[in-house]
C-alpha cells in the first residue's frame, strides 16, 4: 500500500496534531493508542480511491472490502491482504517514528523500518519540501535519534537502514531487509516495476508543478544526486550548527567524519 501510514491520523487523541511537524517532533511513548476504526477506514479511502494508489481496484471494490465488520486495525489489514493475495502490506512515512513502539508491541508480525539520512541533506530537504525553518528541522533530528535508539534497544522487529547504503548498494540492503522479514527476495528490472496503481511505476514527478512531468519519469534506477548536496545549500552558520548539534546524537555523529 503505497499510501501514507494513516493509523496515527485515526487516533482521536492525536486529531489536533498538524501534519507533518507535530508528528515528527513527538517523542516515543509506551502509551497504547486506541485507533478509531471508522476514522481508519475513511482515512484509508482517501488514499485508495485515488487513481495513483488504487492497488488496481475500483472504488466499488474497495467499498466492498470496507463494508465488513472490523474489531481492530489488524482485521482490516488482514482482509486487505487476502483481497490481494498479499503476504506483506507496507505503508510509508518516516516522520511518525513516535508511533513505532505502539505498532511494534501489538504483534510479532509487525515491523518498522526507519531510514537514517545524512542530517545535512535531510535538514535541507525538510526546509525545502515542508517549508520548515532551520530551527524546526534541527529539532526533528534529535527527536528522531531518540525514537530510533529506543526501538533498537527494545524491539527485535525494528529495522534500521542508512539511506546512503540503500542507494549505493540497493540489492545488498534489500536482501538484508527481506531476510529480516522472512520473505523471498525477488529481482526485477526497475523499468518494469509496477506502482501502487498496477501501472508502470514512475518517479514522483506528479508532485511537481511542471506540466511536462505531471506523470513522473519511468523508473530506471535509484537516483544518487541527492546524496551529499545539503551542505552546499546551507549557510556556514547552519552547517556549523548541525556539526556541533549531532556530536551527541548516536545515529548521526558519524556524518561529521564524512
Amino acid at each position: 500500500m503505497d499510501g501514507s501510514f494513516v493509523e496515527p491520523l485515526s487516533v482521536p487523541e492525536l486529531e489536533s496534531f498538524k501534519w507533518p511537524f507535530d508528528f515528527a517532533l513527538f517523542r516515543h511513548t509506551e502509551y497504547k493508542y486506541n485507533v478509531s476504526m471508522s476514522n481508519l477506514i475513511e482515512n484509508s479511502k482517501e488514499n485508495l480511491f485515488s487513481t495513483r494508489l488504487s492497488g488496481g481496484k475500483t472504488a466499488n471494490q474497495w467499498n466492498e472490502i470496507f463494508s465488513n465488520e472490523f474489531n481492530c486495525p489488524e482485521d482490516l489489514y488482514q482482509n486487505i491482504a487476502e483481497s490481494a493475495n498479499a503476504k506483506l502490506i507496507s505503508f510509508r512515512w518516516n516522520q511518525q517514528s513516535f508511533y513505532s513502539s505502539n505498532w511494534l508491541s501489538r504483534s510479532q508480525n509487525h515491523y518498522w523500518l526507519s531510514i537514517i539520512r545524512n542530517p545535512y541533506d535531510r535538514i535541507y530537504s525538510n526546509m525545502k519540501t515542508h517549508g520548515w525553518d532551520f530551527t524546526r528541522a534541527l529539532k526533528v533530528t534529535s527527536t528522531f535519534n531518540d525514537n530510533v535508539l529506543y526501538n533498537l534497544d527494545k524491539f527485535s522487529n525494528f529495522i534500521l537502514v542508512y539511506y546512503e547504503e540503500l542507494i549505493l548498494d540497493p540489492e545488498k540492503v534489500t536482501r538484508s531487509i527481506c531476510n529480516k522479514l522472512g520473505i523471498k527476495f525477488l529481482t526485477s528490472e526497475p523499468n518494469k516495476l509496477l506502482g501502487a496503481n498496477y501501472h508502470l511505476y514512475r518517479t514522483q514527478g506528479y508532485k511537481t508543478k511542471n506540466p511536462i512531468r505531471t506523470y513522473g519519469d519511468r523508473c530506471s534506477s535509484y537516483y544518487k544526486s541527492s546524496i551529499g548536496t545539503g551542505q552546499s545549500n546551507l549557510s556556514s552558520y547552519q552547517t556549523e550548527t548541525i556539526k556541533s548539534f549531532i556530536k551527541n546524537l548516536e545515529l548521526f555523529k558519524k556524518y561529521n567524519n564524512k
